[in-house]
């Protein structure tokens, strides 16, 4: 974009002043609630819905029959019905987000299609025939939830603020997180991993992709494609399509002298293989074609005819051939030749990769409708299957009812086998993705949000490469800076920034016939007549991806687009770049493109006034509005690189195209919620970043109401007094996570080191960051083969004593613990039996005690045992009911009070755990009296650079003595004059500290103390959760070693580093026991004489007498010299007897 400093000053004066405009960030606000990110997946799969969805059935519409050539099915029109699920016997009913995640159910809605076909001579036709389920995306066009207001969404039970744009399958909602791909139909230009110079093209069509490369070797330029076994020379390509090699191909490469210099061996190369006619080319590629590219479609042909075949559809198949025409074809070849000639001269027109010019987005829409195309072709193969083998008998003919023959459960797999596994394996297109379906992150209302607007890439996290890793110039404002994951995700899985925004496809025939009126050279006139380039003067012109034409006006060009553009004549996405390095002009309409909004600049002063500002904060206007009259338009990573950004209105100078909205809305929804991110250093708000998302808060206002696996709750959460516009944009401020605390920082004790928070203990029983942890038990009672039903039993008890057992005493009548109970770790919580043997059951589903005792000898208890460590309340229980199967769900309630061990946070990445809490009479107090419910070191400030937390301080305290909320957005205007002034009017000291007395000795504290009041936040991690110990347990059956894990009772590793540690110590005797003695100790017999394995008193291997030793070793070596003895290796062993 440049620096706006340096192009002023040689540029022409500055413009006259302009009166600055303020509170921009309103619009910023209209746009989020009019198109947020979540929208993103909304309106993808509504554009799926709407779109694609015709267009996949219009290319697969029929299906025919080798049986009987007349007899055919077409699929004349598609629509999908209302949420549905079934309620036994075959009936149908309308359901609810809510109760697909109570019932563990697939929030769905049936695909109702259109047919007709021919029997008996007929055509029949049939109407809203059911070909599958689709799931339904929330808040999309056919959810339930759509255009609702918040009352109405109250009593559907959920909650007003969830952003939707996730689906709910089995109970479990998912997220088809945002996939990063190289963009189609565009050339790079890049030296391969064994370094040759190369330009390939990914060519997609409708059925296909193939990939073109031209490849420079050993001086020569070839064409490389998977259907020739080897590399063929690019001149012969050009001979293949009937184009001279001299008039034509050369002047269409190039006729300057360095151009043809490099050429000059790919031309003595084809000059030596005698091939004067287009025959003869077309047979040098045919005997070098791959086995099996024989045939196309249900007939074969000559190789020499395939290869015209591979020439007109396959190779560059984004090129189209018309009439038999290969003009435009040879127009894109030529300039993939001319771009390595030129590359291998300038370094600077290689590709980067890592661009995200070169970068595609794909939603939720597009990639249902790779599934949904999959499924469909997959449908109509089994129907022509089908039809085959029942046209063949004739007497069957007019019995044959196609509608009948729908396999509703394929398409209806596909979707769910799709979201419930995530994985994305689509063969004809070769793409095998894993984890592009995830489980939407519940911790907070800030992790689902957040999570919403991921992004995730195809490199593989296991390689340790810093490229694709980097933060690249590009991504400015398109992907946060600040978000993204520690480990081996880093660099790779990205988020959005809040103003980033994807296209959809648009028409490119709108540009089309705008370039019309420019003066080009379009490609079929330059094919007639030998073309020269001048150096520097001829602009390429591209329309996604294919050459339109040429032209020594590109500014113009481009001008006509973005008029157009801003007028409303075209699509508002449409991006019209240049590039003077690459001599070409780039028009894109395609979607999965990332643009995002800027405040229009026309002569160094900005169009929009204050009053339009106004009237958008007023709900008067909104943005979309602006963007109509040509106030605000969107520009694309590749735009980008042809203007100049002013980042405020004291930046504009006369060069200057356009301004930032808002500075913030650079960083991403959960970086914006960093107070004063600008003054941290930026691993640390890359922490927060990650922090923030396990911090406990309310996670929606239907919290209530959901069973979730694991649901942690904060009591009384609070919305801080320092907040950033992106903090209420966003409604975190309605659903916050942490409370504010009166700190102070002091070192106070030794409890305090390496970041340790100190804790009032009164604070802590007043409630301060008090949460409860809900947790989900569930069974399923279903029904066998032979029609048996699971079953609940009430409490048995012991014949002998008369008394309930144990475990089984809180069980209430029909065999399910009652809400209110607290329950310990071994307590049966639901009492299920599974019959065993084949007698046939008429009983209820849930027994009496009279009908207990005459089943109970025949079923197999299987009983949901709580296994927590710790005890807890039953909170709910759930039951529902299905068609043969009942569904059981228990929900445990356990309040978490702080306490040493758990972890906290502030919002500038300043992690610790608490080291000691301190009754309130010991801690430190202030001249009023006021003692901190926190003690924070110090010593975390200077090292980690976050000065952002020693403002929001102050403006914390600052806030709360005038009962302000103070804006800490980022680059906003610095007020910490303003602080320091509020703190001095109300009789503090500007600097925000005070004088102390320690509440153990009563003396006043050497030191001013820095307090006030600060945001906290609890996170997820507890040490109740965590502490784990143990002496007897159980052990694994193969090795005989403790098991690994808490939640199995396992042992405590004393791993390789801690062995070093006791061999340093030299402690032979505790290493000996740690490893051997309480872990896997075993006690074999060793023959004296040949050192193996003795399994009675005498050797069997040796077959010699003598004496056999006792000797003790881990099993786990025992085992290994036996797998070595299997595998014919002898390990032997040398025994030594101690001599007395």
């Amino acid at each position: 974009m440049g620096d706006p400093g340096e192009q002023s000053v040689a540029g022409p004066p500055p413009p006259p002043h302009q009166e600055r405009i303020k509170d921009t960030w309103v619009i910023v606000k209209d746009f989020l609630k009019d198109q947020g990110l979540e929208k993103l997946h909304i309106d993808s799969y509504n554009n799926f819905i709407n779109v694609e969805m015709t267009k996949i059935l219009e290319a697969n519409r029929r299906v025919t029959s080798d049986a009987d050539a007349n007899w055919y099915l077409e699929f004349d029109s598609i629509r999908v019905g209302a949420p549905q699920t079934e309620d036994g016997l075959g009936q149908t009913r309308n359901t609810t987000p809510n109760e697909c995640r109570l019932r563990n159910l697939t929030y769905s809605a049936p695909i109702l299609v259109n047919i007709r076909y021919l029997q008996n001579g007929q055509v029949q036709k049939k109407n809203d025939v059911m070909i599958g389920k689709i799931p339904v995306m929330l808040r999309s066009q056919l959810c339930v939830l759509h255009g609702k207001s918040d009352e109405e969404l109250v009593r559907l039970k959920e909650c007003p603020l969830d952003p939707g744009g996730y689906f709910i399958a089995k109970g479990n909602e998912k997220v088809v997180l945002m996939q990063e791909q190289m963009m189609k139909n565009r050339t790079v230009c890049e030296y391969n991993t064994k370094k040759e110079l190369t330009c390939f093209v990914v060519s997609f069509s409708h059925d296909h992709k193939t990939r073109t490369t031209v490849v420079k070797k050993h001086g020569c330029y070839y064409v490389r494609f998977s259907m020739f076994k080897e590399d063929i020379p690019v001149l012969v390509i050009f001979a293949g399509m009937g184009i001279h090699y001299l008039n034509m191909a050369l002047g269409w490469i190039g006729r300057e002298h360095a151009v043809l210099e490099k050429f000059t061996l790919s031309v003595d190369e084809f000059l030596s293989l005698n091939i004067s006619k287009k025959e003869e080319a077309l047979q040098f590629m045919a005997t070098r074609l791959k086995t099996g590219i024989t045939s196309w479609g249900s007939y074969k042909r000559t190789k020499t005819a395939e290869v015209t075949q591979i020439l007109m559809g396959t190779l560059l198949s984004h090129v189209p051939t018309v009439n038999g025409c290969f003009d435009d074809k040879a127009a894109f070849l030529s300039y993939m030749v001319r771009r390595c000639i030129l590359a291998e001269k300038d370094p600077r027109l290689l590709d980067d990769r890592d661009h995200f010019g070169v970068k595609r987005l794909q939603l939720a829409g597009n990639i249902l409708s790779l599934v949904f195309e999959d499924v469909i072709k997959s449908l109509n193969s089994e129907l022509k299957t089908r039809a085959d083998k029942n046209l063949k008998a004739r007497a069957r003919v007019g019995q044959f009812d196609p509608a009948s023959h729908f396999r509703v459960d394929r398409v209806t797999h596909g979707f769910n086998y799709f979201l419930d596994t995530g994985n994305l394996n689509i063969r004809r297109f070769k793409v095998n993705r894993v984890g592009v379906a995830q489980v939407l992150v519940r911790l907070s209302y800030v992790s689902a949000v957040g999570m919403m607007s991921r992004l995730q890439s195809q490199f593989e996290k296991s390689r340790k490469v810093s490229g694709p890793r980097s933060i690249q110039a590009s991504q400015y404002g398109i992907v946060c800076p600040s978000d993204t994951p520690e480990g081996e995700g880093c660099g790779l899985t990205k988020n959005l920034a809040l103003l980033c925004h994807l296209t959809e496809d648009a028409s490119e025939d709108q540009v089309r016939k705008l370039l019309t009126c420019v003066v080009t050279k379009v490609a079929h006139e330059v094919c007639t007549t030998p073309w020269t380039y001048p150096s520097g003067n001829v602009y390429t012109i591209f329309v996604n991806g294919t050459i339109f034409g040429y032209t020594k006006s590109p500014r113009e060009c481009a001008k006509i687009v973005r008029q157009a553009r801003r007028s409303g004549g075209i699509d508002k996405f449409i991006s019209a770049a240049v590039s003077d390095l690459n001599l070409t002009v780039t028009f894109s309409t395609d979607g999965g493109r990332m643009c995002r909004p800027y405040f229009v600049v026309e002569n160094g002063r900005l169009p929009i006034q204050q009053i339009h500002v106004d009237k958008v904060r007023d709900g008067l206007i909104g943005f979309r509005d602006l963007v109509k009259v040509g106030l605000i338009e969107y520009l694309d990573v590749s735009e980008l690189n042809d203007s100049l950004i002013a980042l405020d209105q004291k930046e504009i100078c006369a060069e200057s195209t356009h301004m930032e909205i808002a500075p913030f809305s650079i960083l991403g929804v959960v970086a914006g919620t960093i107070p004063f991110p600008h003054h941290n250093q930026s691993p640390r708000n890359t922490y927060q970043c990650a922090m923030g998302k396990q911090a406990i808060g309310a996670i929606a206002l239907n919290q209530t109401n959901r069973i979730d696996t694991v649901l942690q709750v904060a009591w009384n959460p609070q919305r801080p007094l320092v907040q950033s516009k992106s903090f209420g944009i966003t409604n975190f401020d309605q659903l916050p996570a942490g409370q504010n605390a009166i700190v102070a920082m002091m070192s106070y004790t030794a409890y305090d080191i390496e970041d340790a928070l100190i804790l009032n203990k009164a604070s802590l029983e007043r409630g301060y960051q008090r949460a409860t942890v809900y947790r989900k038990m569930q069974t399923m009672l279903k029904s066998n083969s032979a029609g048996e039903k699971d079953q609940l039993f009430p409490a048995r008890t012991n014949p002998a004593t008369g008394v309930v057992y144990p475990a089984e005493m809180k069980l209430d009548e029909d065999g399910i613990i009652g809400v209110g109970n607290t329950v310990e770790r071994g307590d049966i919580v639901i009492n299920k039996y599974v019959p065993v043997g084949t007698q046939q059951s008429t009983e209820l589903t849930v027994q009496t005690h009279g009908t207990a005792s005459n089943r109970l000898g025949h079923d197999k208890p299987e009983a949901v045992k709580f296994q927590e460590v710790n005890s807890c309340h039953i909170d709910k229980v759930m039951i529902s009911q299905f068609e043969r199967e009942q569904l059981i769900k228990v929900r445990t309630s356990q309040t978490r009070v702080p306490e040493i061990g758990d972890k906290f946070s502030s919002r500038h990445g300043q992690k610790g755990v608490c080291g000691l809490i301190v009754p309130e009479e010991d801690m430190p107090f202030t001249l009023d009296g006021i003692r901190p419910d926190v003690i924070m070191n110090p010593h975390g400030i200077p090292s980690r650079m976050t000065v952002g937390l020693l403002r929001e301080l102050m403006g914390s305290k600052a806030g709360s003595l005038i009962g302000k909320v103070f804006d800490g957005s980022a680059f906003g205007e610095d007020r910490l004059a303003e602080m320091m002034k509020i703190l001095e009017d109300n009789g503090f000291d500007r600097s925000g500290k005070e004088i102390m007395t320690d509440g153990v000795t009563g003396k006043t504290l050497e030191a001013y103390i820095f307090i006030g009041p600060f945001f906290y936040q609890r996170l997820k991690h507890m040490v109740i959760d965590k502490i784990h110990a143990r002496a007897k347990g159980p052990r694994q059956t193969l090795t005989r070693q403790p098991t690994e894990g808490r939640a199995h009772d396992g042992g405590l590793r004393m791993g390789e580093m801690e062995r070093d540690c006791m061999i340093a110590h030299g402690v032979s005797s505790l290493l000996n026991e740690r490893l051997m003695l309480a872990s896997d100790e075993c006690e074999v017999l060793v023959c004296d004489q040949c050192g193996l394995f003795v399994w009675k008193e005498v050797c069997t291997s040796c077959r010699k007498p003598g004496h056999v030793s006792a000797v003790r070793m881990p099993y786990a070596c025992k085992l290994l010299f036996q797998e070595l003895l299997s595998m014919n290796i002898a390990p032997r062993m040398k025994i030594v007897h101690d001599v007395d």
